[in-house]
């Protein structure tokens, strides 16, 4: 939801557990031309046995061959989690792995064809291998692990999970009477659930859920800081992500979308109307009379813009509106900047902003637009995101993806390599008065420091720079945003240094305006490949 930034999907099988067993399946993915039907296909299946303890079951298939060769098994857990149990086959202890850092390897173990009947794709037979990990109760847990045969290069077969531990918030109660209850950490509305508030379902509003920065993900307090339903109305999704890497979460309203930071651990309104131009729905937006987004003559730089686009408020035809924008607190947190003149259609007078749009219909009072509700109409909101939720969930802070099909088409890409080779691993984060500055460091799949590649920062008003990698320290990379409090949103996107090919997904980061607890000055990335890169 990056103002002029594509979302892009990642080519492995994610799955978000949320108290029910899963698995993933990958196809092989390395069968040499002189040997066909010589492969291999790995299963993961986690499992929550605790509120700080995942066991992560990894099934290894023979697919077709009747080759009893031995096979080398890998598996990689991450920083922060702690393995406490390793063993293959049905009995606790039978087979310990080898531990080396965050890898637990088993060799020569050998493996019985599972060449299928006529019309079956697998019969029973496969080698089961087993984690017991300890982690911070909410904590994402990035799981792979891979198989290959020893030896001669036959097949290699690769799976990855991501989940988290345990439960993160107390499961919604029992519908109580009306269209909108408490639960325990937060409120239940059933106004926009399709039905009229009819029914039991509809969208949770709540404190809770792990954020992916070590924080926890507080929806429900940052709803009523900005007004709750008499500002933004009703919540009309679930929690949601843009994409697998996504460093946000999300919930979308009536009239906006809340964003909440990982880096910061604070919300923001998220500039749905430059999103949704991004997105090319500017006609369509023009359609319900919404004017069309208009660039600036600033150049960049954010000063000159900021000037220019409030001068498009002096026009005294629309001085209701722009009264309307002056006089709401914080306005420019709150509604942005104007993204376009106001304008007339009709009888309908517009001022579309970054976050919001003002209106007045046949001379009426100033209102905000239902944007949310017409983001959600246009098809930019869809999917999972959309679906009502039932009170009695066990995780109602749990999130999906935005787009429909997402996960689906994940899970299609499983055979193949992840789509880039770097994923964001952690981030630390610390208040300096006097000095911004951003870091961080690239790894490989061994937890190697990486030297060479280009990591590229900017923001949205362009600041490109280019460091290398390993000329700050085994690995390390820097920008220096300068002198002072600066605060703002990064993007950070490692490069090859020969093709200047995209290596990771966009990562963003975002630095504060205050420098006291809390505040963000100082961030450091860690980056690191995936296995086999």
């Amino acid at each position: 939801m990056r103002a002029k930034t594509a979302l892009c999907l990642v080519g492995i099988l994610i799955i978000i557990l949320s108290g029910l067993p899963a698995s993933t399946f990958a196809q092989p993915n390395d069968q040499p031309s002189d040997q066909p039907g010589k492969g291999l296909a790995i299963e993961l299946t986690p499992e929550v046995a605790g509120d700080d303890t995942i066991k992560v079951h990894v099934t290894v298939h023979n697919i077709d061959t009747n080759d009893l060769g031995p096979i080398y098994v890998t598996g990689f857990i991450p920083d922060g989690a702690r393995l406490e149990q390793s063993w293959a086959g049905s009995k606790v202890g039978e087979n310990q792995g080898n531990f080396g850092g965050n890898a637990v390897n088993w060799f020569n173990n050998y493996i019985k064809s599972e060449r299928p009947p006529a019309g079956s794709t697998f019969v029973p037979g496969p080698l089961i291998y087993h984690y017991v990990l300890k982690v911070p109760t909410g904590m994402l847990v990035h799981v792979s692990a891979q198989v290959r045969w020893e030896g001669a290069n036959r097949g290699t077969a690769k799976a990855e999970v991501l989940t988290s531990a345990g439960p993160v918030i107390t499961p919604g109660v029992q519908p109580a009477a009306g269209t909108d209850y408490a639960l325990s950490n937060g409120w239940f509305y059933k106004q926009a659930n399709g039905q009229g508030g009819q029914g039991d379902k509809g969208f949770a509003v709540v404190d809770g859920g792990p954020d992916g920065g070590g924080g926890t993900v507080a929806m429900w307090t940052a709803y009523k800081n900005f007004g709750g339903p008499q500002t933004l109305g009703y919540p009309i999704s679930r929690r949601f992500r843009d994409q697998v890497n996504d460093t946000f979460q999300y919930q979308a309203f009536q009239k906006g979308i809340i964003q909440w930071d990982s880096v910061s651990h604070s919300a923001r309104l998220v500039n749905l109307m430059d999103a949704l131009h991004d997105a090319g729905l500017d006609p369509q937006l023009e359609q319900k009379m919404y004017p069309p987004w208009e660039p600036d003559n600033a150049g960049g730089d954010f000063a000159k813009a900021r000037e220019e686009r409030l001068s498009w408020l002096s026009d005294p035809a629309y001085s209701d509106l722009a009264q309307a924008y002056f006089s709401t607190p914080n306005y420019e947190q709150l509604l942005g900047l104007p993204a376009a003149h106001p304008k007339t259609y009709g009888t309908t007078r517009v001022l579309r902003l970054q976050r919001a749009v003002l209106a007045s219909y046949n001379n009426g009072p100033v209102i905000m637009a239902s944007i949310g509700d017409d983001a959600k109409s246009l098809g930019y909101l869809s999917g999972d995101s959309i679906q009502p939720q039932d009170p009695t969930e066990r995780d109602l802070a749990a999130w999906t993806f935005r787009t429909a099909g997402q996960v689906q088409a994940v899970a299609q890409t499983t055979a193949q390599p992840p789509q880039y080779k770097y994923y964001w691993e952690w981030v630390e984060v610390k208040p300096n008065c006097s000095h911004t500055f951003l870091e961080g460091t690239l790894r490989d799949g061994y937890n190697n420091p990486v030297y060479g590649e280009k990591v590229k920062t900017w923001n949205d008003w362009g600041n490109e720079a280019i460091s290398i990698a390993g000329a700050w320290g085994p690995g390390g990379w820097q920008r220096d945003m300068g002198d002072g409090i600066r605060p703002g949103t990064w993007h950070i996107q490692v490069l090859n240094p020969n093709t200047g090919n995209p290596l990771s997904p966009v990562f963003d980061v975002r630095f504060t305006d205050s420098c006291g607890s809390g505040g963000v000055q100082e961030i450091i990335l860690h980056l690191r490949a995936y296995p086999g890169f």
